[in-house]
């Protein structure tokens, strides 16, 4: 992945805001706990320039003992796909996304998706 695209990717997460993204209770839970359960999962988002913290697409399903279960997390990356490695870290697996919503956006980018995310949803 070029310097380019990552610093593209990066500029692409700088400007979207809060408005910009879902506020339901378990898209701000993932929010304000991601980055500090998978510190690894960041660390590797953050390389292609992806914030962990603003995912473009997810959904949830609430487990016992207050668990949230995030099957499937997406992510926009600029760039061609084909220079993007499927992966698995800190138990995640990170793969193009087979199907996401229309992204509106004109430059070439590719969707990834990080499977199997799970956090606590109670205040720490």
């Amino acid at each position: 992945m070029s310097s380019d695209t990552v610093e593209k990717t990066r500029k692409y997460y700088e400007h979207l805001s809060q408005e910009d993204l879902c506020d339901c209770k378990e898209c701000r839970n993932y929010r304000k706990k991601i980055k500090q359960a998978f510190p690894e999962l960041s660390v590797y988002l953050s390389s292609l320039g992806v914030d962990i913290e603003k995912p473009f697409e997810s959904w949830s399903v609430e487990l016992e003992d207050h668990k949230i279960l995030y099957p499937d997390v997406q992510y926009i990356v600029f760039g061609d796909e084909k220079d993007f490695k499927p992966c698995k870290i800190s138990g995640s697996d990170i793969h193009i996304a087979q199907s996401h919503p229309m992204t509106l956006i004109d430059e070439s980018h590719y969707v990834i998706e990080v499977s199997e995310i799970c956090l606590d949803d109670r205040d720490a």
